[in-house]
């Protein structure tokens, strides 16, 4: 084999010998240290890619964690829904929103009611 002089060249000598490995026979003395330190860079590169890799895989699943232990986002009913959820009238509802621990007022004339304080709310009803 020739002296290495060019990048493509080393890496082309480097896949061959990775495929047929007895070929380092074939290579001048000189030119295995050339090539060692070169193995050692790309070793030392693709470390860095491998734990770069293997960080984002850990985060991604971390993530992918978090997303399905945590609750789903909690619905928001209008006074029709909620009063169909509770089983009274649109009037009711409104009337006694202020009142109600599961209303959250919005704005100076928009409510929403928590599905999930109704059905707590009427569970302690029931229950008393």
């Amino acid at each position: 084999m020739s002296h290495i002089s060019r990048p493509e060249q080393t890496s082309d000598i480097l896949d061959h010998l990775a495929t047929f490995p007895r070929a380092v026979e074939n290579v001048k003395p000189e030119e295995l240290w050339r090539l060692l330190g070169e193995i050692h860079g790309q070793t030392l590169r693709l470390l860095v890619v491998h734990d770069i890799i293997v960080g984002r895989l850990y985060r991604d699943s971390r993530q992918r964690e978090t997303r399905a232990a945590s609750p789903p986002a909690e619905r928001l009913l209008n006074a029709r829904q909620a009063a169909t959820v509770l089983g009274v009238a649109l009037r009711w509802m409104r009337r006694h929103s202020p009142r109600l621990p599961f209303a959250k007022k919005l704005s100076y004339r928009s409510v929403r009611y928590s599905e999930v304080g109704i059905r707590k709310w009427l569970q302690t009803r029931r229950a008393s």
